[in-house]
This record gives structure tokens, C-alpha cells and sequence, in this order.
């Protein structure tokens, strides 16, 4: 039987409409076809899965006959082939490496930094401010990150490290184009943007590499490991170029994705005052104004319920894409070899097969484990399988903390004239920010 399939126009394919808004658009094709269908991206053949056991196949029990999708591949232009990008054995060497600087009691010890450093960068604001959450979120965070993975104070590149993500994204964007290719053998203005943005970040991280060789010593930190990393399995430790990849991966995907849940989360509150109200709650009843610590947190449910929530809503990775390396049957589908295959968070989170209204904010799901009964597969913000991300804790630990010591001090105040709407990169993000008001709490 045929996989349906929307029409597709010679040689774009269905990239036009995917472009105006890929989340929109993909929940547009599984409510139209079905939990598989077929679309095309120029002349790529892409096939979309979207019920639970399909994605436990693709992200699991079949994953070692995918590879990663053409997005991967348009990543290493940036990122090169570190641990969001790679695949294979460099991805299992590469990973191996890595794994001891994110056990849980190494996560741990990054909390009283994360701490101290939202602790001075919130001690700026000012009763009546108005700022874009999204841009304060996004450079405290690139702040942390840098403290937590390579001791490195960020705050003088924030500005300039964050323009070059913005870069990244949007040349990243490009590649969606059917004429990319032609434009990027273009003198264009986003591609020198891109090639002056490339050259300044690796620069930065060759600096902070060489820095911590010639110190040589173990500074309890992402680098720190990895330069001292052994592989147990024979091969050579990373190489300065392969050292500097995963430190340019860690600096954008370590910031970039909790910023943007953090993000979402303030604006749910700020759009909900009376679940706004129950955080504000929880943090007083059980910190009594007290800083949280990582000992906190199994106290603070409800903290952690809206963090989830957010996550649910607005997954900022919001999609995920394998290619398949041979033919290959998914869900009793036959797929072709060489086929783009995607799986959505982003639609998966919003079905209502699995989410009782699943469009509305509701922390509660999250109680008493009123969630238990959804399949495994259908909540998805960090990924599954041998790929998932290796920085959960990190981003659970970071956005839950966070949460609850800004709500001890702040509450945000929408501006009513700003709309904010999802624009979908490689992460979601909210287009144009988040503008609001700063309203020093009562304590």
C-alpha cells in the first residue's frame, strides 16, 4: 500500500510550505495521513513517523541502520563532528570520552556555580526594567556554561558569541533553500557573516584549549577531562581539533536549548499568573528564602512540573532526522535507502492521544505521576536512544535551580503590544524575543 503524501511541486518539493512554519506544517501532515507519511524537502524523499512505537524503532531498536539526516550533516559546517553531529564509531569513541565529566555527581558540583553566577547576573536588574527574558536567559546562560565546562568567564564574549550562534542559525536555515548550494557560492552577505563568525569562535576555543594544555592541570571541568581522557577501548586520547569540536558543540547546545526552555517556561508563567502563583508558593514554603541547592530539588515538584511542561509545549529540539543507510522497514513501511526519516517532539508532545488537551499549559501532568500512563516515546525533549543527549542532567539541574531562584526575587510582566510566537531553527526559539516588565517581588 502507498504511503500518503501531499502533492509535491517539481523540484522544490514540498519546501515552500515547510519553510513558512515546519512545526505547523508537519502537524498539518500527520493529521492529515496519518502516523506515517511521505513528503519531499527539494528532491529529498522524507517520510514522517509520529506514533510512539514508530519512534522507539527509529531512536532505538533500529537505530544502528540509520545514519544521521542531511541537517546533521549542513551542523558540521559549524560544529564539525562532535557529539551532536557525528555518527558510527566516532560517535561511540567520541562519546566514551566525554561520558565521565556528565556522571551525575560531576553535574552535581557545577551547582553552586550556576548559582553564583545567576545570583550576580539577576543582582543587576531593577524594579520596572524592561528586557527581553529570551536575550537575558540566553547570555546567562552562555555564562554558566562557560563557569561549569571550562572555567572560562564568558561574560565579555556573550554579545559576540551570541551573534554568532544567531548566524549559525540562520545560515543553518539557508541550507533548506533549493538553490543553497548556488547561494553559498555566492559573495553573499550571510556567507561572509558566517565564514568572519566560524573564524572568531574557533579562535576563542583554540585560546581557551591551549590555555588549559599549558596549565595542565584537572580544574574539575569539561576540558579538564577531556584533554586528561583516555580511551579504554585502545584508541588515542582527542586531538587539539577534535578538543576544540566538542567544546564549540558544549558551548552552543549546552546554552542554546535550556535557555530556550527557560525562556518558554517564564513566558508560560507570565501568560498563567495563577500557576505563576503555585511556583511562587512552592520556592517560599520550601527554601524560606534560603538559595536552592542540589539537595532542593526533589522538594521542589511543582518547579520541576512547569520545566516539563515548558519542554512539552515548546521542545527546543524540536525535531530529529535520520537517513537511512540501507532499505529498511519502519512501522511495517518500507523505506527506501538513502530516504530522510523525521521524528517530531514537537507533534508527538502535542497529541491528543497520549495529552488530555494537549494545546493547554498544565504543570499538573506532571504530579503524582499523573503522566505514567503515556507511552514511553511520546515525551521526547531530550532525545532517546545511543544519541540522546549526554547534557540532561545538566539542563534539568540548570533550568529547575534557576526557576526557583529567580522567582525568590522577580516576576515578569508581559508587554501586551509584543507578540511572541515559536520560529523554528535547529532549536525553537521565540521569534523576536520576549519582551517584558520586572516586578520585584514582595519578600
Amino acid at each position: 500500500m502507498p504511503v500518503p503524501s501531499p502533492t509535491a511541486w517539481p523540484i522544490v518539493g514540498n519546501s515552500l510550505e515547510y519553510k513558512k512554519n515546519p512545526p505547523l506544517y508537519l502537524q498539518h501532515l500527520a493529521s492529515t495521513y496519518g502516523d506515517v507519511c511521505r513528503f519531499q524537502l527539494g528532491r529529498n524523499p522524507c517520510y514522517l513517523f509520529s506514533h510512539p512505537d514508530a519512534i522507539r524503532e527509529i531512536l532505538v531498536t533500529q537505530a544502528k541502520h540509520l545514519g544521521r539526516s542531511m541537517g546533521y550533516e549542513w551542523m558540521k559546517t559549524f560544529l564539525g563532528s562532535g557529539l551532536l553531529t557525528s555518527s558510527g564509531e566516532t560517535h561511540q569513541r567520541r562519546r566514551r570520552l566525554a561520558q565521565p565529566a556528565f556522571r551525575n555527581s560531576r553535574i552535581d558540583a557545577y551547582a553552586p556555580n550556576m548559582l553564583t553566577t545567576t545570583q550576580k547576573w539577576i543582582a543587576t536588574w531593577q524594579h520596572g526594567d524592561k528586557l527581553d527574558i529570551h536575550q537575558e536567559m540566553m547570555r546567562l546562560a552562555l555564562t554558566i556554561i562557560g563557569q561549569a565546562m571550562f572555567h572560562e568567564n564568558l561574560s565579555k564574549l556573550v554579545v559576540e558569541i551570541g551573534e554568532a550562534v544567531d548566524v549559525f542559525m540562520r545560515y543553518w536555515q539557508s541550507n533548506f533553500s533549493p538553490i543553497a548550494k548556488l547561494m553559498h557560492a555566492l559573495p553573499l552577505r550571510l556567507n561572509r557573516e558566517f565564514n568572519e563568525a566560524k573564524t572568531m569562535f574557533y579562535q576563542r576555543m583554540e585560546a581557551i584549549v591551549q590555555n588549559h594544555r599549558e596549565q595542565g592541570t584537572d580544574e574539575g571541568d569539561f576540558l579538564s577531562m577531556l584533554l586528561l581522557a583516555q580511551d579504554d577501548e585502545g584508541g588515542a586520547a582527542l586531538s587539539n581539533k577534535e578538543v576544540v569540536e566538542e567544546l564549540v558543540t558544549i558551548t552552543i547546545a549546552g546554552h542554546e536549548t535550556t535557555a530556550n526552555a527557560l525562556s518558554w517556561s517564564w513566558y508560560l508563567l507570565a501568560s498563567h499568573p495563577e500557576m505563576a502563583a503555585q511556583v511562587e508558593e512552592e520556592v517560599d514554603r520550601e527554601l524560606a528564602g534560603k538559595p536552592p541547592t542540589v539537595a532542593d530539588l526533589e522538594r521542589l515538584t511543582y518547579c520541576t512540573a512547569v520545566f516539563k511542561e515548558s519542554m512539552r509545549l515548546y521542545p527546543p529540539a524540536w525535531s530529529v532526522g535520520r537517513c537511512a543507510i540501507n532499505d529498511i522497514t519502519l512501522a511495517n513501511v518500507k523505506v527506501p535507502a538513502g530516504s530522510m526519516i523525521y521524528v517530531s517532539p514537537y507533534l508527538v508532545h502535542r497529541d491528543a492521544r497520549w495529552w488530555p488537551q494537549p494545546e493547554r499549559f498544565m504543570p499538573k501532568r506532571w504530579i503524582n505521576g499523573q503522566h505514567s500512563e503515556q507511552p514511553k516515546y511520546s515525551y521526547l525533549p531530550f532525545g532517546a536512544g545511543k544519541h540522546q543527549c549526554i547534557g540532561e542532567r545538566f539542563a534539568m539541574l540548570e533550568g529547575i535551580l534557576l526557576m526557583a531562584l529567580v522567582v525568590q526575587k522577580w516576576r515578569f510582566e508581559l508587554d501586551p503590544e509584543h507578540e511572541v510566537t515559536p520560529e523554528a531553527f535547529i532549536t525553537l526559539r521565540p521569534k523576536n524575543g520576549i519582551k517584558v516588565t520586572l516586578q520585584a517581588r514582595c519578600s
